[in-house]
């Protein structure tokens, strides 16, 4: 038997995606998560399921053991209401884990999914890999961290690594789970009959990517073996909240009405990523327009439990 790709946090929005995306296309996949999701029950092809979570010491051996690269989407904090002590109980300490083993036990390569919606500077763009690092918030920061974390077991232990800096990924199709990704959290709000919820004055811009685009594309990367690289993972557009919301409205064909938090964390003003380096490495990269995407994610979340909205029709 071959060695696996684990994937850490597969229940998660992200890790859930990947690991159905790639299990259709015969990848040889062992997921953590601390019980089987619903959206991965019925899942096929070479795949083996770990119980529980990182930090349970007896598990590593049978986590880790031959294992040709990880994938880390284990998510623990949000911008909006992290905190340094908390980035540092969870997400560091995590990974600390991850790569004390992946060092002890030979295993050559870690995929991490960084924040490329929180980790630039505030302002210009759109945002390549060299421009500076300037957190605004703890998890920011804990993003920061975890990328020189990342280098430093490259250079102490030979870890080769990618770091994908991702933008806003959207599409999931369950109800009423995610805390962040204004795209579900927003469509999920409208489909529980609220009020559409505004942080800030609407004038944000963020760059979105769809899921399934996101999981072509690491699979694309994963399959070139390019490593020790960090690359932008966006759709290269900016959309502004105001703008985005206006899209929801034409989406769902009605005005669920608009709450105003003017006090709740905004985030950064401008967040557009220069994708010039993912097309360089893949050459064309197809990416699922904004409108589209939007009313892909209102038909998936219809038919995986939202049908009783009005909204469903």
């Amino acid at each position: 038997m071959g060695k696996r790709t684990l994937v850490l946090g597969a229940g998660g929005f992200l890790g859930s995606h990947m690991a159905r995306a790639w299990a259709s296309k015969g990848a040889a996949l062992r997921l953590l998560c601390r019980s089987v999701p619903r959206q991965l029950v019925d899942l096929e092809g070479d795949v083996e399921f770990v119980l529980g979570d990182v930090f349970d010491a007896n598990l590593h051996g049978q986590l880790f053991a031959d294992v040709e690269a990880v994938y880390d989407f284990l998510g623990f904090s949000v911008p909006a209401t992290s905190s340094m002590v908390y980035e540092c109980e969870t997400g560091l300490r995590s990974l600390s884990i991850i790569l004390e083993n992946m060092a002890a036990r030979g295993i050559p390569r870690i995929f991490f999914p960084s924040s490329g919606g929180t980790i630039y500077h505030d302002g210009g763009g759109p945002h390549r890999e060299d421009d500076e690092l300037r957190a605004d918030c703890a998890y920011a920061m804990g993003k920061i961290m975890s990328e020189e974390m990342i280098r430093y077991f490259s250079r102490k232990h030979g870890i080769e690594y990618l770091i994908g800096r991702l933008s806003n990924p959207y599409g999931d199709p369950s109800i009423g789970l995610r805390r962040q990704g204004i795209v579900d959290v927003s469509l999920n709000r409208v489909l529980a009959g609220k009020s559409l919820e505004l942080w800030g004055d609407g004038g944000q811009v963020r760059d979105f990517l769809f899921i399934d685009d996101a999981t072509d594309i690491l699979w694309r990367l994963h399959r070139q073996e390019r490593w020790n690289l960090t690359v932008n993972i966006g759709s290269g557009r900016g959309v502004s909240v105001r703008d985005l919301f206006a899209l929801l409205r034409e989406t769902v064909e009605r005005d669920p009405g608009l709450v105003r938090r003017a006090e709740a964390y905004a985030g950064v003003r401008h967040s557009v990523l220069d994708i010039s380096r993912l097309r360089g490495l893949l050459g064309e990269v197809a990416l699922t327009p904004l409108p589209e995407g939007v009313a892909e994610t209102l038909r998936r979340k219809c038919a995986a439990g939202g049908a009783g909205s009005p909204t469903c029709g």
